[in-house]
């Protein structure tokens, strides 16, 4: 089953691109939220993620 998600990415005045952090722990955390997005959210529904710096 598709769910056809509108998915928008912003970033906020990020000016550097790299991110120190422990890579296996970002991406689990990213993992889990997707999944949780994929979850919880309507079909046709919207979902925004925004960066900030």
């Amino acid at each position: 089953m598709t769910k056809q998600l509108d998915f928008y990415i912003d970033t906020v005045d990020v000016v550097n691109e790299n991110v120190l952090c422990d890579k296996l722990r970002l991406n689990q955390i990213l993992l889990n939220l997707l999944s949780s997005v994929m979850e919880f959210t309507k079909p046709g529904g919207m979902v925004s993620v925004r960066t900030l710096q």
